[in-house]
């Protein structure tokens, strides 16, 4: 598997966050008539280090919800299910995973969104 699929089966299997989303992780955008709440993920970047094979990709995590609390809600099951993780997920060994939030109300989709951007490091084999 991939880094995103690795982390997307990751966040699925955790019984909080799949509590409040129902597996409802999608890639890169919203998709037709959603239901709420649910994550929306995009690769921001990839640096490499090429002093050692380890690789240092960030993510962007929007928790989506159609309240402030829901966003709110997801996010902090998504920062528990992530925050320093360390070791197996999937078939990706994760060194380390950092973390920062932005509180956000889209005008425009009229919901509530909680950003959470992840750089984590892990060996490339």
């Amino acid at each position: 598997m991939s880094i995103p699929a690795d982390l997307v089966t990751y966040l699925q299997a955790d019984v909080t966050l799949d509590a409040l989303i129902d597996g409802r992780v999608h890639r890169q955008r919203i998709p037709p008539d959603p239901t709420f709440p649910l994550i929306v993920y995009r690769r921001i970047s990839t640096p490499e280090l090429h002093v050692s094979a380890y690789v240092e990709p960030r993510f962007q995590f929007d928790c989506w919800a159609e309240t402030d609390t829901g966003a709110d809600a997801v996010a902090n099951a998504l920062r528990d299910a992530l925050e320093g993780f360390h070791g197996a997920m999937g078939s990706t060994h994760v060194h380390a995973m950092v973390l920062n939030r932005i509180d956000d109300y889209d005008e425009d989709a009229g919901r509530w969104r909680v950003i959470l951007d992840a750089r984590l490091m892990y060996r490339d084999v």
